[in-house]
Order: structure tokens, then C-alpha cells, then sequence
């Protein structure tokens, strides 16, 4: 029976979802814990990335696992028509080092896709990180196919404008937070159970 299931979730996987694809691969001067924190920090997205409309909608933890859910909606103008697009966004925690992102964005039909964020520490200094991607069939696996360049760009992108903050910023064990910067403390809290006591 266990066969069974896991056998046709592999194939109903295969049907709709696109083969994952490698992105970018970078190494960067930073903390694998301060790759992460950039996902409870609300208050960088309007001024980072631009985006005024992104909320917190909760935040779970189990052992290991942080799960992160971000609700955007905005406003947009093509051919004449005003589109609301609704993007839901829910990043899973493995630990520090690997994160597990879907994104569904809502507007003209519903495009899905998974994103893996994987980071490996190099030396005390740098870090390696990798994504990968996979897309939900948009209409049909071809379009599906076609959108993963543009979405993978879009992505690298916006990873991009995170690099200087990653690189200069420094480390407060007891940082003046304000209401906008999200759950830091609690996030903090949680990645502590990753260090030894000498560490």
C-alpha cells in the first residue's frame, strides 16, 4: 500500500510538475543564519524589493521546521485590464540550510511553482547556494517549460538585491527591532537549537 502511494505521487508529480531545473549558483561573504532571517524581516520587502504589499500571515515551528506563510496582492494594468494578482507564499525551514518555497500566484489562471534554496558553508566566511525550480503545468507543461527561464531570472533577480545586506550587515544579539521588522526574535530563538553550547 505504502508502494502504492508513493509510487503515484511520482507519477502525478512527473504529470504535472516540470523536471527540476537548476538555477543560479553563487557564493556569498555571509551566515547561513542570516540568509534566512531575510524571510521573517517584513520591513526590507518596500524597500528591497519593492513590493509595499507583502504581509506576514503566521509563522508555525515544529522541532527543525519553521514554515513561514507571506500573502502580496497588487494591482496590475495589461492590454487595458486591471488585474488583481494574489501571490500566496510558503517557505518551509529544514534547519538552516534548506528551504523549501511555493509560490502561487493568482490572477490570469493560477501559476505554481517550488523553489529550493539549499546553502552550504564553505569556511567560516563564505557560503554556497544553489536554487532550484519546478513548475506547476500553466495551461500545459510546455508553457510550464517556457516560463522556467523568465521565472528563474526574476528570482536570481531579486536574490540579487539581498547580497548587500547579507555582506555588511552586522550581528546584534540584542537588536532595536520596530513593529515592521516581523518575527526576528522568535526566528532567532528557534535557530538557536542549531549551536552547540561552544559554539
Amino acid at each position: 500500500m505504502v508502494f502504492y502511494i508513493i509510487c503515484s505521487f511520482i507519477l502525478n508529480w512527473y504529470k504535472e510538475w516540470t523536471q527540476l531545473k537548476q538555477g543560479s549558483q553563487c557564493q556569498i561573504n555571509s551566515h547561513v543564519q542570516e540568509l534566512h532571517e531575510q524571510v521573517v524581516d517584513i520591513a526590507h520587502f518596500p524597500t528591497v524589493h519593492s513590493d509595499h504589499s507583502t504581509k506576514s500571515q503566521g509563522s508555525e515551528i515544529d522541532g527543525s521546521v519553521w514554515k513561514q506563510r507571506l500573502l502580496s496582492r497588487q494591482a496590475l494594468e495589461v492590454a487595458k485590464l486591471n488585474l488583481q494578482i494574489e501571490t500566496q507564499i510558503e517557505i518551509i525551514l529544514y534547519g538552516l540550510g534548506y528551504s523549501l518555497q511555493r509560490y502561487c500566484i493568482s490572477g490570469i489562471g493560477q501559476l505554481q511553482f517550488i523553489l529550493l534554496f539549499l546553502t552550504t558553508p564553505v569556511d567560516e566566511e563564505y557560503l554556497e547556494i544553489h536554487m532550484l525550480i519546478s513548475v506547476k503545468s500553466f495551461f500545459t507543461k510546455t508553457i510550464a517549460s517556457a516560463l522556467t527561464p523568465l521565472l528563474l531570472k526574476v528570482l536570481k533577480d531579486e536574490v540579487e538585491k539581498d547580497f548587500p545586506i547579507w555582506k555588511n550587515k552586522l550581528y546584534r544579539t540584542h537588536p532595536i527591532l520596530c513593529d515592521g521588522d516581523g518575527e526576528i526574535t522568535r526566528y532567532r530563538y528557534w535557530a538557536s537549537q542549531f549551536y552547540s553550547e561552544l559554539s
